[in-house]
């Protein structure tokens, strides 16, 4: 196998990481660029700790859809159409910044719709993991090490960026830098991510038939847990 081929293999497990570590990195910058710039505006720590919650709450639904999302669409259309829509939201929200300041709420509310967007392709991304291990050459094992080190990299590096670039560039250059790493977030992605093979229908279908998820769903005290625990895990993520 020539050096060239290898590198081609292994470019999609690499950009899926490199992306996917973007991703929570992009997360965090947003959601402490927004906090910070409310504690820096004289707003009590209990509203900016709510605006945090408003922030991760949809990331907990955004992943709890996205399996779904992925079953009848394929992983590929929803992590592109995931980009282009969190794209699209966090630019809306940098637009009213720019033009109305003053509107915290719908500010709030547009970044929130930004980071539930992206969880589906951060789930489609997951749901190929074996793939790309197997193409990239590696075992399961260690493709999972190397892409929960990244995300942890990009977990603990956005919200220090998110402080830093609010202390010296204020929000509006926060959520410039936020929108320009979803610009080459999306791009990356629908040049390396590859297009795979969907299982046969009846397969397809008899998994669906299986899912745990549709199970839960289908069960109303389990279904109850769920639904409070979203909540809970948005809280307890913003504190």
């Amino acid at each position: 196998m020539s050096k060239s081929s290898l590198i081609k293999k292994k470019s999609p497990f690499r950009a899926s990481v490199a992306t996917s570590a973007g991703s929570t990195f992009v997360s965090g910058i947003v959601t402490m660029a927004v906090t910070w710039s409310l504690l820096l505006g004289g707003v009590s720590a209990a509203y900016a700790g709510f605006a945090a919650a408003c922030l991760a709450l949809p990331v907990s639904i955004g992943m709890f859809v996205g399996g779904g999302l992925i079953d009848r669409f394929g992983a590929r259309p929803v992590l592109l159409m995931s980009n282009l829509l969190t794209l699209g939201a966090a630019l809306a929200a940098m637009v009213l910044v720019l033009t109305q300041a003053e509107t915290l709420l719908g500010i709030v509310a547009l970044l929130a719709l930004s980071n539930g967007l992206g969880a589906p392709g951060v789930i489609a991304q997951d749901a190929r993991l074996p793939q790309l291990a197997r193409l990239a050459g590696l075992r399961l094992e260690r493709a999972n090490g190397l892409r929960d080190l990244a995300n942890q990299i990009g977990m603990i590096g956005g919200p220090a960026l998110g402080v830093l670039a609010v202390e010296f560039i204020g929000l509006k250059g926060s959520l410039g830098i936020a929108v320009a790493l979803l610009g080459i977030i999306a791009i990356v992605d629908a040049v390396f991510f590859p297009r795979f093979r969907e299982g046969h229908p009846v397969v397809a279908a008899k998994e669906r038939a299986a899912d745990p998820l549709r199970r839960i769903l289908g069960d109303r005290t389990l279904r109850a847990v769920v639904l409070l625990a979203l909540p809970l895990v948005a809280i307890f993520t913003s504190l």
